[in-house]
């Protein structure tokens, strides 16, 4: 009795390697843990029954598949046409990796920069805070918004209204000074000017005596 052998496509299960169906690739297809499978670099070819190598980060793509995977095995995506590291990161200098990107690190655009919406832009090739925002000086990697008085906070340079910190939660006036109207003013230096003015009030009419 004779048996017809069907290769299986990738995907599918297969107990060696030769099961799987070859059309293009040769033997970057494999049957890895019972299934068939490109190595690594490979990806599928759009039938199934072969593989191409992936390209590198930087090079054009279709899909997300197409990118090789980085030596850490981060994620990349096909961005624009192009694979690319995910939101936040950069290339490694020799295209295999992506690392976070940190404020004052190189950039080709606000992408590799992001981490929140709209708090990191890339300026002049470099990863900066957006404006309207600051470096945190806790947090090398993180912006903060700026705020004036009364305003939300998490570290004293965030608050731009002049003599004021945060006191957490909030911008505040600094220790010795008050709120008046629209600014913080010396409440100090108001008591002295007051004393000293009534100490001399005091001291003339002696002179006379």
């Amino acid at each position: 009795m004779e048996i017809s052998c069907i290769a299986v496509v990738l995907g599918e299960k297969c107990n060696r390697s030769r099961d799987c169906a070859v059309t293009a690739g040769g033997p970057a297809v494999q049957c890895s843990h019972g299934v068939c499978k490109c190595e690594r670099g490979y990806r599928p070819t759009p039938d199934k029954r072969g593989c191409v190598l992936q390209v590198l980060l930087g090079e054009e793509c279709v899909s997300a598949e197409d990118c090789m995977s980085t030596s850490s095995n981060r994620s990349t995506e096909c961005w624009q046409g192009v694979c690319s590291c995910p939101a936040g990161f950069r290339f490694t200098p020799d295209r295999k990796d992506c690392i976070k990107a940190a404020i004052g690190d190189p950039c080709q655009n606000s992408r590799e920069c992001h981490v929140t919406p709209h708090t990191r832009i890339c300026d002049n090739n470099i990863c900066k805070c957006s404006r309207l925002y600051v470096p945190s000086k806790q947090n090398n990697n993180t912006c903060l918004r700026v705020a004036n008085y009364n305003s939300f906070c998490e570290e004293d340079h965030q608050c731009l209204t002049n003599n004021t910190r945060c006191d957490v939660p909030k911008c505040a006036c600094k220790k010795g000074y008050k709120w008046d109207a629209s600014k913080c003013v010396n409440s100090e230096g108001k008591v002295i000017s007051e004393f000293c003015l009534a100490a001399v009030l005091l001291t003339v009419p002696l002179k006379w005596l």
